[in-house]
Parts: structure tokens; C-alpha cells; sequence
């Protein structure tokens, strides 16, 4: 999963981090984890913080994990389509050992 999300464009950059986190819904978790850390520690720190924070999205919540992951799949062009079907299965798995 690491290795997936430091391939994603928008978290590279530690100036975007803010930004691309508060346009996937995320902006609580900002408050959460150092947005100025080099790329492989922001992420550990983004997921430790992630798989326990969950988003209210209508009447239900779901996890941060999954709120980025989705939004990751949808736009960012830098990820193989292998990357694509891992974050796919990534989702996959989460969501079915929740229900």
C-alpha cells in the first residue's frame, strides 16, 4: 500500500498534501499527521491515522482508508493499471471485512 500511495502525484509535493487531502474529504486527518515529513514517513503516518478515522458520508460512515483510495483510482493517471486493480482489491477486502 505504501509503495502504491507514494507513486500518487498529489502527495508528493508537501505543499499539495493539504490541499489534495481536503478535496477528498480528508481534512480532519491534515490535523492528524505532519504534512511536512519526507514522502515515506508522511505516509506511514497518513495510514496508521487513516485505517482508524472514518468519514460521515450521507447517513453512513466509511473509512478514511477507502475515502482516499476511491478518490486515488478515479484521478491520479501516475498508477499502473496493476496499481489500479491492487487499490481495487485494497477496497475490496476492507469493505467486505467491515460488513
Amino acid at each position: 500500500m505504501k509503495s502504491v500511495l507514494t507513486k500518487t502525484i498529489h502527495l508528493q509535493p508537501v505543499d499539495d498534501r493539504r490541499n489534495f487531502l481536503t478535496v477528498c474529504g480528508l481534512e480532519n486527518v491534515c490535523n492528524l499527521v505532519q504534512l511536512d515529513k519526507p514522502l515515506n514517513q508522511f505516509i506511514i503516518s497518513l495510514l496508521a491515522q487513516l485505517i482508524k478515522t472514518y468519514i460521515k458520508i450521507g447517513s453512513t460512515k466509511k473509512m478514511a482508508l477507502i475515502v482516499l483510495l476511491e478518490f486515488i483510482n478515479k484521478i491520479d493517471s501516475n498508477l499502473s493499471i496493476d496499481d489500479n486493480k491492487f487499490i481495487d482489491y485494497i477496497i475490496s477486502k476492507i469493505t467486505n471485512s467491515i460488513l
